[in-house]
This record gives C-alpha cells, structure tokens and sequence, in this order.
C-alpha cells in the first residue's frame, strides 16, 4: 500500500538514482559507527548475557543483498552527514523474532547522548525474522535505488527558513514491490541510536538553536516516544511508521539529531542524491493520510523503538 504522494510532486526516471554518500577529505574526522552482527544463536543484547539469541534471516528476504551489506550501507551513509571528531557507536544487530508481527524492527540503548569518548555508546538493532509477518528488500547496492521509480522531495517553512521534510523513493518494482526496503529501516534505527529519543527532553516543539536551521521550531512526539510528529512530516524518515518506500534523512530529521547530541559539523548536502533537482512541495501538500502506529517499549537497561509496517 502506498498511501502518499502526489502525482504532480513526483519525477518518473527508470534507470535508477544514486545515493550521494558523500565522504569527507581525508584530514577531516567523522562520527564513527562499528558494527558487529550477531549470527544465529548468539545473544543478541545489551548485556551478551544468553537469553533473547539472534535468529536466522527470514526466507522472505528479496533482492540479493544482505543485512551485512544494507548496514554498512547505512552507517556509511550517517557517517557522510555527522562530521564531528570523536563521537562513536558500537552497534550490535541481527534477526530475531520479535513479539508483534507488525513490528519491523527495534532499536534499544542505554539510554545516553554520551558518545564517548574514551568509550563509544552501545546499542542494539533488532530486525523481526518473523516468516509471516513481512516481505523485506534487501538491496544489493544499497547506493542505489534501481527498483523505485518515482522519487519526490519536500519542504517546510518551519522558522529557520525553508527546509527539506521529506527525500522519498516510491513506485516500487522488481524484487522491491511489495517488500519493506531494509536500507530505509535500517538508517530509521540508527536515527534512534544518534540521538532522536526522547531521553531527556519532552520538547514540542524542539527548538533549533544552531546551524543553518536554527530558529527552527521541530514537531516531535518526545512527550511518548522518540519520533516526529508524522502528521506534520509524513515523508520524513524518523516519524513513525513505515510503508515499503525507501526514505532518506530529511533536513528536519538531520537537524532534530544534531539539535539533541550535540554535533556541530553537520553536512545535510551528504543526505542529498546525485540527480537534478525536482521541485520542492509543501509536506502539507502531499498528506493523505496516516500509514500505521509505532510502539516503544521501555525496559529498565534502555529504550526499544518499534518501527511498525503500514
């Protein structure tokens, strides 16, 4: 199902888009994201205590990729936008059956903006190997977006000056119709893991203080979870839910994450695509609807964000 989009915002082109993943010069430090991923059997939380073991991948994995592969995609892809020297993250992931067959996936930390150093954050990503309940996509080249035809763009007036709300890949085709794309899942619980909680803070709206933004005023749902208001940017990547289309940060996502951890060397250009620009529209313009429900769980180690199909 694709609730949104508007045909007169969207820009066909079948030979694919690039991601611009947009690598620093080489004296120039970045955020730093290690991965390790859990194979079956292994435990697959906070404490490496035995209990809550990662799983196999579901069979009902398309597209020829890997989880290994969209998650170094993905941590690439933050490490292009947060340029800040010394902050690290150590995230554990793998499959495991989660308890909601509408969950996709989670993402459980600490519950500190504290990136060290000396010590990295830790956290957990939590994909649902569930048999039935989902189809994902797991792009082969995360880079690109060979299988969605349609992609469309989105800003806001939101106090700082106009400001992009929404990067979206819709019109699904090939192995990816009808799928869950894992890269967008996979960059949504990073997004968690950088700082998008609501930890400390209950602030809505969050004021931007800094950057090319600031004085903007960001809609958040920080009084229940760690999102964005999806009803004032459906098209962004950390609102709630999610429908199969394959969302990229949008300014306002990028800058609510810089806002609440601090990171002052932000390069939004990074979250952008080598492609022509299309024409901006007002989120507002493109709603139609709201696409699903996420649910947070809190636990007395740290916070579980569950991204929930459509």
């Amino acid at each position: 199902m694709q609730p949104f989009g508007g045909a007169a915002f969207q820009r066909k082109a079948r030979a694919g888009f690039a991601i611009a993943v947009i690598v620093a010069a080489s004296d120039a430090a970045a955020i730093s994201i290690s991965l390790t991923e859990k194979p079956e059997g292994e435990p697959l939380n906070l404490f490496g205590i035995p209990g809550n073991n990662a799983g196999p991948a579901p069979a009902s994995v398309t597209g020829g990729g890997t989880l290994s592969q969209v998650m170094s995609a993905a941590a690439n892809y933050w490490e292009g936008v947060f340029l800040d020297s010394g902050p690290a993250l150590d995230i554990d992931y793998g499959w495991r059956s989660l308890s909601s067959d509408t969950t996709l996936a989670t993402a459980l930390d600490f519950q500190t903006r504290d990136f060290g150093p000396p010590d990295a954050k830790r956290g957990i990503i939590t994909f649902n190997n569930t048999e039935t309940a989902f189809t994902y996509y797991a792009d082969p080249n995360p880079t690109m977006a060979e299988d969605f035809d349609t992609y469309f763009q989105t800003t806001a007036e939101l106090g700082g000056g106009e400001m992009n709300t929404g990067r979206v890949f819709t019109d699904r085709t090939g192995p990816a119709a009808g799928a869950f794309d894992l890269f967008s899942i996979a960059v949504h619980e990073m997004g968690h893991l950088l700082g998008l909680d609501d930890i400390d803070t209950d602030a809505n709206p969050l004021e931007i203080t800094s950057g090319p933004y600031a004085g903007a005023s960001i809609a958040t749902l920080f009084e229940t979870e760690g999102h964005l208001d999806g009803s004032a940017y459906p098209y962004s990547l950390m609102q709630r839910a999610a429908n199969g289309d394959r969302r990229l940060a949008s300014d306002v996502d990028i800058a609510a994450i810089a806002e609440l951890s601090g990171f002052n060397d932000v390069d939004y250009g990074a979250a952008n695509l080598t492609m022509a620009p299309v024409p901006l529209q007002p989120a507002a313009a493109l709603l139609a609807g709201a696409i699903g429900l996420m649910v947070m769980i809190r636990g007395n180690a740290g916070r579980a964000h569950r991204e929930r199909a459509a």
